[in-house]
């Protein structure tokens, strides 16, 4: 997003989805991807954190 007018680009190229919006040059359901992430990230957090605070 911050490198939207640099001259290498980033193109993503999903079959059959190319006919979708794109916001800075990524379709919108790719953004989807990140609220797994997101998820996983927590759930990592809360386990470490619970080894720490238990010892």
């Amino acid at each position: 997003m911050w490198n939207f007018f640099a001259y290498p680009k980033w193109r993503y190229n999903i079959p059959f989805m190319n006919y979708l919006p794109k916001l800075f040059y990524m379709s919108i359901p790719g953004y989807l991807g990140y609220i797994p992430f997101a998820l996983s990230i927590i759930a990592f957090y809360i386990l470490f954190r619970s080894f720490i605070l238990k010892y």
